[in-house]
């Protein structure tokens, strides 16, 4: 039936580009293709659009009126054109990679877009007007050089994620706890020396991703996450951890290797979900045997600690008995 149809394509002199939905189309194929309307996805990443320079989006883009992602990152873009905003089906945009002009960025009102990836474009601010795109569900600002969070972004309710990887933050507004719809929080790599109270009281948070800053304590109110499924605290300055996460039912994961842990906080042991623990590159000269008490554990990481057991036989012991029970362990 496929080669019928590209036999019959090729008999009335129509591309295939043009009669195949959903699949990725360069602007090559979009200046050829008769039915732009049929497209789907835009891919800008190829050759032909790098010899044009691509300065600016070609124009060709706006014919595909029904078009839901479009994909330009690293062209050289200083700013986008009016009519981007025109195209009502789009739902996911990545300018990524683009020295974009935050002035020269605007977006009116447009009740389809879902995703928008600014990474890497050297934003201190976000975009003028970006709040008023009511449908937003996902918004990339990694590798930027944001120093404040931009408090307009807390006006758009439907968030769910928010990825300001590799910025300069260290602080969070009180009105970022009005984004209730917030699954996902991306601050790795941040200047954080505190943990922000605000992340606290957005109680419908599954991800919390602060690895790699300067915290040193967490607050005993992270508790109050009772829908957190993964955290992620790498590479801070924690030698401790606040026993009311010990309350936090359905933790899955709970990354703290390369902080300064001399041993494993006890209630740890006793959260009743937890699958995946790394607790690797800390001090930690002694790892208890409460570890056995972790009935769904899964995967355990544990290399990289100066374990100093009076008994080193104690310790292989340990380790032998969390493997025979099916445990995964890297040591």
């Amino acid at each position: 039936m496929r080669r019928l149809l590209v036999f019959l394509l090729a008999v009335v002199g129509l591309p295939l580009c043009a009669q195949t939905r959903g699949t990725a189309t360069t602007l090559k194929a979009i200046r050829q293709t008769t039915r732009p309307d049929t497209i789907a996805v835009t891919d800008l990443t190829t050759d032909d659009v790098a010899d044009d320079g691509c300065q600016k989006i070609p124009q060709e883009i706006a014919r595909c009126r029904n078009a839901k992602k479009l994909f330009v990152p690293g062209h050289g873009l200083t700013g986008i054109p009016k009519w981007l905003s025109r195209m009502d089906s789009l739902a996911v945009l990545d300018l990524s990679g683009n020295p974009l002009r935050v002035r020269a960025v605007r977006f009116r009102r447009n009740r389809h877009i879902k995703t928008i990836n600014f990474s890497g474009c050297g934003f201190k601010e976000s975009p003028r007007k970006l709040h008023r795109n009511k449908q937003l569900e996902q918004l990339v600002f990694n590798e930027n050089s944001f120093a404040k969070f931009p408090k307009s972004l807390c006006r758009i309710r439907s968030l769910r994620e928010l990825n300001f990887y590799r910025n300069q933050l260290s602080e969070l507004p009180r009105q970022l706890g009005k984004l209730t719809s917030l699954r996902v929080i991306d601050l790795y790599y941040n200047r954080f020396k505190e943990f922000p109270m605000v992340l606290c009281k957005i109680k419908s948070q599954e991800t919390l991703a602060f690895s790699y800053n300067q915290l040193e304590q967490i607050p005993d109110e992270m508790s109050q996450l009772t829908q957190l499924k993964e955290i992620y605290l790498r590479g801070n300055r924690l030698t401790s951890l606040p026993e009311t996460l010990r309350k936090m039912p359905v933790v899955r994961k709970m990354y703290l290797s390369d902080n300064a842990f001399t041993y494993v906080p006890e209630m740890i042991f006793a959260m009743p979900g937890l699958e995946e623990l790394d607790v690797s590159g800390n001090r930690i000269e002694r790892f208890s045997a409460g570890i056995k008490q972790m009935a769904k554990l899964k995967t355990l990481f544990m290399g990289d600690n100066p374990y100093a057991y009076p008994n080193h036989q104690e310790y292989i012991k340990l380790v032998e008995s969390i493997k025979n029970r099916g445990v995964q362990v890297f040591d």
